[in-house]
């Protein structure tokens, strides 16, 4: 799937996007493609982790303190806000138990680091909003915010 994903680059577009699309053909179209479930669990785990440790050395402390109340409200409440509007409107269409539609909201709710860290890093080394500290601010909030979603 990688070398997918740089095949993608090459042509301009995400090589996200072109690892996800061999990921989801080789799940899907080929039979003999089985990995066992404990190690799609490690790789997941340990990509996390690399992600997470990436973000946190990218973070500038100093600016996220700054910030103050800012990094707070930013962390709780877009999570929160949208796990009980899921769940309100899950709960509205589907009739599902009101505690099952706020898990769904949580599991929704969930902010990929995969995808913000990489993009934030970016913006910071290309010097975009590093005097206010926002690539610091949303690096956090990000980890921050999967923390909520995941104990929601």
């Amino acid at each position: 799937s990688i070398g997918v994903g740089y095949l993608f680059e090459a042509v301009g577009i995400p090589p996200l996007l072109g690892s996800l699309i061999a990921g989801i053909a080789l799940q899907n179209g080929v039979k003999s493609f089985e990995l066992s479930h404990r190690f799609g669990e490690m790789v997941e785990t340990v990509g996390l982790c690399i992600i997470l440790l990436i973000s946190s050395t990218e973070i500038d402390v100093n600016a996220v303190s700054k910030a103050g109340g800012v990094s707070l409200r930013l962390t709780f409440l877009p999570g929160l806000v949208e796990a009980v509007g899921t769940a309100a409107l899950s709960h509205w269409i589907f009739g599902m138990p009101f505690l099952l539609a706020l898990s769904l909201g949580f599991i929704l709710a969930a902010v990929s680091p995969a995808i913000v860290v990489p993009g934030m890093t970016s913006l910071q080394r290309l010097g975009y909003g590093v005097e206010k500290g926002i690539p610091s601010l949303v690096m956090a909030a990000c980890a921050f915010d999967d923390i909520v979603a995941i104990t929601g």
